[in-house]
């Protein structure tokens, strides 16, 4: 396997250990953020959302930091920049941008109809809106790139 395709192969691995620890962060930052705002005190719940959130969070940051570095690696590499950042890869990249900015848009109007009913912290929803559009884009992009691969 040369280089290109090693190198390609490693950044769809590292977004899917992004992905999976972004989905399972959501999937205990959601419940616990409605309990919070609901001031539900059930201790157990809370400990086990909480350890769940902090599990998931090494997988994120592996992800996060593999990607990071086959970027550099990439941009100081002017035949690997031609191979890897093609136009389809920079095309992808446009949806996946759309797509992460109407994720964070859908996320912002659900918590807006929500608030009349629940009153949330700003600044979780915020945090949230913000991780839910970074998760849009990871999402859509992981997705595309695999679309493309088979």
């Amino acid at each position: 396997m040369n280089k290109i395709e090693l190198l390609d192969k490693k950044r769809r691995q590292y977004s899917k250990f992004y992905f999976m620890g972004l989905t399972v962060f959501t999937i205990a930052w959601i419940p616990r953020l409605i309990l919070k705002s609901l001031d539900v005190k059930f201790a157990l719940a809370d400990r086990i959302l909480i350890l769940v959130l902090a599990l998931s969070l090494p997988f994120q940051v592996y992800g996060s930091w593999g990607l990071a570095r086959i970027a550099r690696l990439i941009k100081k590499d002017p035949e690997l920049k031609a191979a890897l950042y093609n136009e389809y890869y920079l095309w992808n990249d446009l949806k996946a941008w759309k797509t992460g900015f109407f994720t964070m848009g859908a996320c912002l109007a659900i918590f807006a109809v929500a608030s009349l009913f629940i009153p949330f912290d700003v600044m979780a929803v915020a945090l949230t809106a913000i991780w839910t559009g970074v998760g849009g884009y990871h999402i859509s992009l992981y997705r595309l790139e695999r679309s493309e691969n088979g």
